[in-house]
């Protein structure tokens, strides 16, 4: 898949309030090395079959990758998980969290295309402008952070490689 094929056929949906249990850490993007601790999330999403301890899943082995407040000085939170029905019995260690509704912009992409970073780049300096549409943003005035919608990287049961289509979530308003 080449970059700007994961524009070509944009589809939007409404996402209702939702909640995903799973795994979370702190990145830096303006960091040189801010976004390291992302693999080493997914390392241990694997390795330790985090999948199989949630209990109430929504989806059947579709994963989230998931970026939330994200602060203006480039410091966020990045969530590996699944959508659950609900937060009880969650086991301890796990991180449980609950995003507002919101209509989303659903591209298909791949993770290689993902990982060069000229998905979001593209997204935000070309897409967006032309779209009608602006990325939305609350701010919390404890956090100054956009924290009730998220980013969104699906993975689909049965998602392979870097190189397979997977679904990139941006949450938009009509400007």
């Amino acid at each position: 898949m080449e970059l700007m094929q994961c524009f070509e056929n944009v589809r939007f949906m409404n996402k209702e309030t939702f909640y995903v249990a799973g795994l979370e850490v702190d990145i830096h993007y303006n960091s040189g090395d801010g976004t390291a601790p992302i693999s080493g999330l997914w390392e241990m999403w694997g390795n330790e079959k985090i999948i199989e301890l949630i209990p109430n899943q929504v989806f059947d082995g579709t994963v989230y990758g998931m970026t939330h407040s994200e602060t203006t000085d480039g410091k966020a939170k990045y969530f590996v998980g699944v959508e659950v029905n609900n937060l009880d019995e969650l086991p301890v260690g796990l991180v449980g969290r609950k995003f507002h509704a919101s209509e989303y912009a659903v591209f298909d992409t791949t993770l290689d295309i993902i990982f060069t970073g000229m998905f979001w780049r593209t997204f935000y300096t070309k897409w967006l402008p032309e779209s009608g549409y602006a990325v939305r943003e609350e701010h919390n005035d404890l956090l100054n952070a956009f924290d009730k919608y998220p980013a969104i990287e699906v993975y689909p049961k049965n998602w392979e490689n870097e190189q397979s289509i997977m679904q990139a979530y941006a949450p938009i308003v009509k400007k």
